[in-house]
């Protein structure tokens, strides 16, 4: 039988452990949607040309699907005759930054909307995003530098023909994505309430960043009416 003592004692371990815990999975979290947003950054890459520059990587689902936004019904007709295609190669640049991939699909909606189509939360406009000057006078610390190292051996070891040059080019999205979120970390930018992502503009009543609203609607409701391109 254990004395009132050693049971505090257990009980404060156990906390500690908990709390350890929490960090571990809010870190991976973290990552988790950094590494996507690095994938989006990708997409006018993939797409090329004029096709990537009327079309957009919106989020992933919770599903796994990448959903991208296109200007135009005639933009999404031809994106959706190359989705093998595009598919191959963001699931192979996903497969770099250890984001499990499962689908693609083309819609019409939020192209035309800056980010969403609903008031932020204290009807807050889009606070400014950083120039290039901006994030290259950004001092990555210790830890970030060796997330990146980290992230390029990665990318190195899932090299694929499939996209030319793709390890240098998801380490330089990597790497602006790790000073974007310093940047705005300095610059008081809001965190979002339930990925605790720091993000350019949060949604609704619940403070969500544009990923996590977008899923949060998706599970909510399935628009009949909106014009998709599978």
């Amino acid at each position: 039988m254990f004395s009132g003592s050693n049971s505090g004692k257990r009980k404060k371990a156990l906390s500690r452990v908990d709390g350890v815990l929490s960090r571990v999975v809010h870190n991976l979290g973290l990552e988790k949607r950094l590494k996507e947003k690095t994938l989006m950054d990708l997409w006018p890459t993939i797409a090329g040309g004029v096709l990537g520059e009327r079309s957009r990587g919106l989020f992933i689902d919770y599903q796994g699907t990448l959903v991208v936004s296109v200007r135009d019904a005639a933009t999404g007709h031809e994106l959706s005759l190359l989705k093998p295609q595009l598919f191959k190669k963001m699931k192979a640049a996903a497969r770099g930054l250890s984001v499990e991939l499962t689908g693609l699909r083309f819609d019409l909606k939020h192209f035309h909307k800056n980010e969403v189509d609903h008031t932020n939360v204290g009807s807050v406009p889009p606070l400014p995003e950083p120039t290039a000057e901006d994030l290259a006078n950004i001092v990555l610390s210790e830890s970030e530098l060796a997330e990146l190292q980290q992230a390029v051996a990665e990318f190195e070891h899932a090299h694929t023909q499939a996209i030319t040059d793709l390890p240098r080019r998801l380490a330089a999205l990597f790497e602006r994505q790790l000073r974007l979120k310093q940047w705005r970390k300095k610059h008081g930018y809001p965190v979002c309430s339930q990925c605790h992502d720091i993000t350019g503009q949060i949604h609704g009543s619940a403070a969500l960043c544009s990923s996590c609203y977008f899923n949060s609607q998706i599970r909510i409701v399935q628009n009949p009416g909106e014009q998709n391109f599978s």
